[in-house]
């Protein structure tokens, strides 16, 4: 069980540099709530909040909803990327926030600025 909702914990949103920092937006991991509960299978962060440093050192682009707590990559196990994406599309706090694909995870975020989107994988597939 988690402490920020049923399924999601803070230790999970920590930024990876080991710098021990942490922030969530409440409205983030709601909505994964309401992912992880469509799609029936566990939802795991693989990149939450980056810290200023951690951001600039994996290339993150310089006004990344990750340095403000909205922002998160994920991947669930058995479910490939597109999917995943798909079903975020049916959620509003995702269909108007940003929505980018990747061949290995989902970047999901809750951005104020309205809807974005991108799709990096190497084979783009007809979205």
């Amino acid at each position: 069980m988690g402490d920020l909702s049923r399924n999601f914990s803070e230790w999970e949103f920590r930024c990876h540099c080991g710098c021990g920092e942490v922030l969530v937006d409440p409205r983030l991991v709601e909505t994964l709530q309401v992912l992880r509960d469509r799609i029936g299978k566990p939802v795991t962060v693989i990149s939450g909040y980056r810290c200023f440093f951690h951001n600039r050192d994996v290339g993150g682009v310089p006004d990344s909803q990750h340095l403000l707590g909205r922002a998160a990559d994920v991947v669930v196990k058995g479910v490939d990327p597109e999917t995943v994406a798909r079903i975020a599309e049916t959620i509003p706090a995702f269909s108007n926030g940003g929505i980018g694909r990747y061949d290995d995870f989902t970047h999901l975020d809750v951005r104020e600025d309205g809807p974005a989107r991108w799709d990096e994988r190497e084979e783009k597939a007809h979205v």
